[in-house]
């Protein structure tokens, strides 16, 4: 089991292509499953009004301020996923955001829309609360991403990731490890 505090991560400005000016980000490990993820902090009055797309999938957890992707309006304890060759136009913070960003690779910035749709829908979730079973993503018998809301000890079935939505302790468990969750998570099968 590796664990990382919020108050460990080294944030460092980061440009964003296309955006009014950088971002400050903080990496998390590789966990060989050739996923990017990172906290992200946006400042307030950003925006990336330039079109392009990213031809990897991307999910966001919002934990503070406000994040505008396209039409989707997600404020603190929002959840989005958005399929890789969705063409994106506007993204902005106009409070500033605290944000974990997992890419289904590394993100390639393109200029301009996308040469072909995306078959995979994208998903909005702006209260995780009303959410069945809190599953952000995934199928009935099979979760990838989802919220376990309550205190209580958690034995990953597989390797997975969960963030804490107090603190944002960030913590890999492989299969058989176990942890006791002090308050609401955010959990993703690596």
């Amino acid at each position: 089991m590796r664990t990382i505090r919020r108050d460990a991560l080294r944030f460092a400005d980061a440009p964003m292509p296309g955006g009014s000016g950088p971002v400050q980000l903080a990496r998390l490990p590789d966990l060989g499953d050739g996923v990017f993820r990172a906290f992200v902090r946006f400042p307030s009055g950003w925006s990336r009004p330039a079109v392009g797309h990213y031809p990897v999938s991307e999910e966001v957890f919002v934990f503070e301020g406000d994040l505008t992707f396209n039409a989707s309006a997600w404020r603190g304890q929002s959840y989005g996923f958005i399929p890789g060759g969705i063409t994106r136009y506007r993204l902005e913070s106009s409070q500033g955001a605290t944000v974990i960003a997992w890419f289904g690779g590394a993100p390639q910035w393109k200029r301009g829309p996308a040469a072909t749709a995306s078959r995979e829908a994208m998903t909005s979730i702006v209260r995780w609360q009303q959410v069945p079973a809190h599953r952000l993503r995934g199928t009935a018998d099979a979760p990838m991403a989802w919220i376990e809301p309550t205190a209580q000890p958690l034995t990953a079935a597989r390797d997975m990731e969960c963030v804490s939505l107090a603190d944002q302790t960030w913590t890999h468990l492989r299969a058989g490890e176990s942890i006791d969750l002090n308050a609401p998570v955010v959990c993703r099968v690596v």
